[in-house]
């Protein structure tokens, strides 16, 4: 939440659930159904924090992106795409595939 600068309401929306529902997860942890995407968002979290300077990532989650059809990736969670996620910010930082000059 932190990371993302997101408050509860917000997090929240994005799984929509109520912010009780939420703090119940924070207090007792998440549900089954949900872990793999909470997995999926602190794995993706954990390569922004990696490589990003920390203060810019809220920026960075809530910027359009051309080749995900001008979606954010706060919009990914909401939508229940946190796999897509996880891979796209895994291809944003495979510095081994660039290519020099």
């Amino acid at each position: 939440l932190e990371v993302w600068d997101l408050n509860q309401t917000e997090a929240a929306q994005l799984f929509g659930v109520s912010r009780q529902a939420l703090n119940k997860w924070l207090a007792q942890g998440v549900p089954a159904d949900r872990a793999d995407a909470v997995a999926d968002i602190a794995a993706a979290t954990d390569l922004l924090v990696r490589h990003l300077k920390r203060d810019r990532i809220s920026a960075v989650v809530r910027r359009d992106i051309a080749a995900l059809g001008g979606r954010t990736m706060v919009e990914l969670v909401a939508a229940g795409e946190t796999r897509l996620l996880l891979a796209m910010c895994r291809e944003m930082f495979d510095f081994g595939s660039v290519q020099s000059l």
